[in-house]
Order: structure tokens, then sequence, then C-alpha cells
């Protein structure tokens, strides 16, 4: 009798920790979008300095490398229960020659960070050439993951205007 509670326990904790999970990432939209700063501080759990309201302007995958451009995508977090809590893993690959900062000296080939969203959430994936080492045409690649597991990828290419 106590393997049989056991037993099923097991099967109903099973099911619990599946009813929470993250299925799939859908992309929704892509392309150029308009930026207007809402607030100069963000929020904890976003790596950018100020948040922004944004808008979808023009749905492309070729952007024009011109300071002041805000490229990217719009997704939704497919899983159950809405409103759970994720870890999200966010990387960036730049073109082949990288991004070259002068504040940091180096080239930049990659760029990766965690982001908390919520299970059912849309959520923007946004980035803005706001200085001129940004303007590197090429390959651009916005990858989302969930720990090994990659949900999302999208490619934009970037050229000279």
């Amino acid at each position: 009798m106590r393997i049989l509670l056991s037993f099923l326990a097991l099967a109903m904790f099973s099911d619990f920790v599946q009813a929470q999970k993250l299925q799939s990432i859908e992309i929704m939209e892509i392309g150029i979008y308009k930026a207007e700063t809402m607030s100069v501080t963000a929020p904890s759990c976003t790596p950018a300095s100020e948040v922004a309201k944004v808008s979808n302007i023009r749905n492309t995958t070729i952007i024009p490398a011109t300071l002041g451009t805000h490229f990217g995508f719009r997704y939704k977090i497919i899983g159950q229960p809405n409103g759970a809590s994720i870890n999200l893993r966010m990387i960036n690959y730049y073109p082949q020659t990288g991004l070259h900062n002068p504040a940091v000296g180096y080239g930049i080939y990659r760029s990766e960070y965690v982001v908390q969203e919520e299970l059912g959430a849309e959520c923007y994936r946004i980035y803005g050439l706001d200085e001129a080492w940004q303007l590197k045409p090429g390959k651009w690649t916005f990858e989302i993951w969930e720990g090994s597991r990659k949900l999302a990828e999208q490619s934009f290419t970037l050229i000279k205007p």
C-alpha cells in the first residue's frame, strides 16, 4: 500500500511539474521599430538602462545601419500556467568581424544575458543602433534559450545606407 501511495504521489508531482513548463517561443513580428523612451530607469530584470515604448514600423530583415535605428522582434512565451516565472537566456551574435567598442578596446563577437519573463507574456527583443561603432554591416542573429534548449532564432542583415 505504501508503495502504491508513493507511486501516486510521484505521478501527481510529475504532472504538476510538467504543467509548469515552457513549451515554445512564437515570433510574432520582426523588423524595424520606433522606440520612445518612457522612463530613464529600467526595471532590474532588463539589461537596458532605460525603458522604451516600441511600435512596429516596417516588417523586414534588411536593416539600414544608421544611428537611431531599432530592430528586432516581438515574441510570445508559450507555456502553462500563464504568469509563471521563467528564466530565458538571450544570445546575440554580431557580424564575423565583430563590433569594436572603443570603451572596451577589443572586438565583441557575441553577448549573452538572462532575463526573467512570465509564461504567456508577449515581449520584445530590440537592439538599438545608438553608437557609431555599432553600425556594422553583416549578419546579426538573436537567439532565445531555456537552459540548453534553443527556443527561437532570428537573423537580420545590416546594410550600409
